[in-house]
């Protein structure tokens, strides 16, 4: 269906089969989303757009948005699907959410990531994706401290561009996060680069020097922005 302006709430709800285009504010609660593609877009709010609770499950993306306000995803579940979450120019905060199964679990372009509990984000658990994180000329996630797992190494760790002017190789700090092995081993993660302002790559890595151990969500110790 087509929801063109105002606000769109659904709570317990079921969508299966079909899509939805938004645009407007967006607050989903407690729903199950079955081979059904949110496209989502809207001009600038005070308020976050908020999807919570929700299931996305088969299809070629969850949910795909396109905003000047904050896209706000907790403990929503993302699995089987082309592409998971889909950013385009815009902040988006992930907290304690789980993509299982996905092509792509996260793809920001010229989007910024939010990962960790003091930007409102953190916890989050991707596992069994082909690529976990995608990125297009984006800044740098916010993730330091965020502790998110990233697990099964026959998974692309990240893949794509950031957007930073570069003279050469590029290290980025990822400092606190949970990975598939010991994690009193240092992380360095590869597959990234960078565009010099003469237009040469850079490759860029990305390094987490004190791995945490694997954490539960704890969405509860940081309040969630309003």
């Amino acid at each position: 269906f087509v929801h063109d302006s105002g606000f769109l709430h659904a709570s317990e709800s079921q969508f299966h089969h079909g899509t939805t285009y938004s645009r407007g504010r967006l607050n989903l609660m407690h729903c199950e989303l079955h081979h059904h593609p949110i496209t989502h877009e809207s001009d600038a709010s005070m308020v976050p757009h908020l999807i919570q609770n929700c299931q996305f499950n088969i299809g070629p993306w969850g949910i795909r948005s396109t905003s000047s306000s904050t896209l706000r995803l907790e403990e929503c579940h993302f699995e089987r699907l082309d592409i998971a979450v889909a950013v385009h120019s815009m902040r988006c905060e992930l907290a304690c959410c789980h993509f299982n199964d996905n092509d792509i679990a996260v793809f920001a372009d010229r989007g910024l990531l939010a990962l960790n509990p003091v930007e409102g984000g953190g916890w989050c658990h991707f596992e069994d994706n082909d690529v976990h994180l995608r990125f297009q000329q984006a800044p740098i996630p916010s993730w330091i401290g965020g502790a998110n797992f990233f697990g099964s190494w026959g998974s692309a760790w990240a893949q794509g561009s950031f957007s930073l002017a570069c003279q050469g190789a590029v290290d980025i700090e990822a400092t606190g996060q949970t990975w598939s092995w010991p994690p009193a081993w240092p992380q360095t993660q590869g597959g990234l680069w960078a565009s010099s302002p003469g237009g040469t790559t850079c490759p860029v890595q990305v390094v987490d020097l004190a791995p945490v151990a694997m954490q539960s969500c704890g969405m509860g110790e940081s309040k969630k922005k309003e």
